[in-house]
């Protein structure tokens, strides 16, 4: 599995289009620019924190290829940071095929390679919060509490993930100085709009809110979105769904393991839980125009934690097998879909003011992870090289299921002959 690791890292640095296209990390790099070139800090909503670690590729960038191109890899060099700093922390209380199976899935079955692909702002957050959260759980607290610190204040946010991960582990460790990590979030956030907008009140999203469209629920600020529909969205909707997009959170974690995984694996859950409620009433709930539930990026740790877990012990029951088989075959869909094909052939949505945007989130003919399979999307020869790297790794992280059901397989026939006998 190390082989096929890395090979998909290397298939994903040159098989995947890196690009700063997308309005979300347009405005991060405009603002990264202004500070580089100009020294000035812009009033963007969006934070400057995790733009603030590409200043180096940029510097590069400038001397070699280009700012743009370095910059657009800038996630791409996060995941393998995660990969790195995961293995180094896991490597003495993970079994090689647990661990490998979960590097593994991660850089190729999750949603992070497509998130690799561009400059937006959820790969710095899911990364510095899971190592993190990986270093707490393995009593690394002054490591993990500031890089949990960094990751929440760069999507404020994500501070009520960061407050629940601070309450249990204040509660079972009896150490209530946790308790200041969600403060120190909203005080870096609150650091940051002062500097930028003048206040540290005024977060950049006062006002702020879509285009008026079909939906009776468009053209709202804040958080004014039914938090009933929101959750419905989050959870179940084809196109934005973590049903869909991180089935490996349905799986459970073998019980036997590390109590130090077993932590981590609880606290990325907490962290995830801590995220729903806030985006389910957020009315943009979905991410804006994004591939997936982009807000939910982080939900892929755990849910590849999952399933190297559950791989490396294949359950003894015929169903339970079947339902890990449909995870795995679904997670590695999306990491493959996610790398190659994106948003191709959905540009419809952006068509007279958003008015079909809505299609893209829950009509499944037109998401993400089915269109493709619906109306074919052409793809050019180094992509489907990347898909069947991701499919090989795929292959290689279901083998142990699917062996186990051979073996049931083979043994059907005599035990239904035995049961006769009976």
């Amino acid at each position: 599995m190390t082989a096929a690791l890395v090979l998909v890292l290397i298939a994903l640095w040159f098989g995947t289009s890196h690009t700063i296209e997308l309005p979300d990390g347009q405005e991060r790099f405009r603002a990264l620019d202004a500070l580089v070139v100009e020294g000035r800090l812009t009033d963007s909503r969006y934070s400057i924190i995790g733009p603030l670690f590409a200043v180096p590729l940029y510097l590069v960038g400038l001397f070699w290829k280009s700012p743009e191109f370095w910059c657009a890899r800038y996630n791409f060099l996060l995941l393998v940071l995660l990969v790195a700093a995961l293995h180094r922390i896991f490597r003495a209380r993970l079994a090689p095929q647990a661990l490998n199976g979960f590097l593994l899935a991660l850089a190729a079955a999750s949603m992070f390679p497509n998130h690799q692909t561009n400059f937006f702002g959820d790969m710095f957050t899911a990364v510095f919060v899971a190592i993190g959260i990986a270093a707490v759980s393995t009593g690394r607290a002054g490591l993990g509490w500031t890089l949990l610190v960094l990751g929440g204040a760069n999507t404020p946010a994500s501070v009520v993930g960061v407050a629940a991960v601070a309450a249990v582990e204040a509660v079972s460790r009896r150490r209530w100085r946790f308790l200041l990590a969600p403060f120190a979030v909203l005080a870096l956030v609150a650091v940051e709009a002062w500097l930028r907008r003048g206040s540290p009140f005024t977060t950049g999203y006062e006002g702020y809110h879509g285009f008026q469209t079909l939906l009776p629920t468009s053209g709202r600020p804040g958080f004014s979105y039914p938090v009933l529909l929101g959750l419905l969205g989050v959870l179940f909707s084809f196109g934005k769904g973590l049903v869909w997009f991180a089935p490996g959170l349905l799986v459970p974690v073998a019980s036997d393991g590390d109590p130090a995984v077993r932590t981590f694996q609880r606290l990325s859950l907490l962290f995830v839980a801590g995220l729903v409620p806030v985006y389910a009433k957020w009315w943009a709930w979905y991410g804006g125009w994004a591939w997936g539930p982009r807000f939910f990026l982080f939900a892929s740790v755990p849910a590849s934690l999952a399933l190297a877990s559950a791989t490396a012990h294949p359950a003894v029951r015929a169903w339970r097998r079947a339902g890990l088989l449909v995870a795995l075959v679904l997670s590695t869909w999306v990491g493959a879909n996610g790398a190659v094909y994106g948003l191709r052939g959905l540009e419809f949505a952006a068509a007279d003011g958003w008015r079909w945007e809505f299609l893209v989130w829950h009509v499944p003919e037109f998401t993400v992870l089915w269109h493709p399979l619906v109306v074919p999307v052409p793809v050019s020869a180094l992509e489907i090289a990347v898909i069947a790297v991701v499919a090989v790794s795929g292959a290689l992280l279901a083998a142990p299921v699917a062996t186990a059901f051979v073996k049931d397989a083979a043994a059907l026939p005599g035990t239904v002959r035995e049961r006769f006998r009976r």
